[in-house]
């Protein structure tokens, strides 16, 4: 099995036509920050960051809502976004590698 470093900041969108903005930052495998933007930008606020696994992360916001991303290449990231604040359905999305 090939495993990818997720280190680093994350930028894309949804991929069902929306166009929703999604970013995170994983540091020592560990998302630090995550946000989306439809109409507002919004951030995350989340107690207890989740560490990927296997290439693999599950976030939970406080008061609601989740975000699952899952790597796919050393520079792609798909996952799902469902955060009432940004969209009120699970939407999928796509994500590259930012330059940093």
């Amino acid at each position: 099995e090939t495993s990818f470093d997720s280190n680093g900041a994350w930028s894309g969108f949804s991929t069902n036509g929306s166009d929703t903005l999604v970013e995170f930052v994983i540091r020592d495998n560990v998302v630090v920050s995550a946000s989306c933007q439809y109409n507002v930008f919004t951030p995350f606020s989340f107690s207890s960051p989740p560490s990927v696994q296997n290439g693999a992360f599950s976030l939970t916001a406080d008061g609601g809502g989740t975000l699952t991303g899952r790597i796919v290449s050393a520079s792609e990231m798909v996952g799902t976004i469902n955060f009432p604040a940004c969209v009120n359905a699970q939407l999928p999305w796509r994500v590259n590698r930012q330059k940093e």
